[in-house]
């Protein structure tokens, strides 16, 4: 996977495992994907994708809300991820993530 993105050395580890795309599951040519933009390096603003999706991500909220629901599952069930204040302030900036997201099933 390639990780030219600034993310934290947590951030990468935790991905380090999952190598498919969080849009098409294609398991090639992977790449770290900012959800939201790159105000937070917080594991949960966090998403592998294929170049190809990489290169076509529109930034809708719906997309983000499924890219966050596949690293909620990835990254804090299968990880047993504690929050950080970090985390958290992300959450709070983007409420929507998390709630009536029709991805998320927690």
């Amino acid at each position: 996977m390639k990780l030219s993105n600034p993310f934290s050395k947590q951030t990468r580890e935790m991905w380090r495992d999952c190598q498919i795309c969080g849009i098409c599951d294609k398991q090639v040519d992977l790449e770290l994907h900012h959800i939201v933009g790159r105000e937070s390096s917080s594991p949960l603003n966090s998403c592998p994708l294929c170049k190809s999706c990489h290169d076509t991500v529109n930034h809708s909220n719906e997309e983000r809300q499924e890219l966050f629901a596949f690293s909620f599952a990835n990254v804090v069930i299968k990880n047993k991820y504690k929050t950080t204040p970090d985390d958290l302030a992300l959450l709070e900036n983007h409420r929507y993530l998390v709630l009536d997201n029709p991805f998320l099933m927690i």
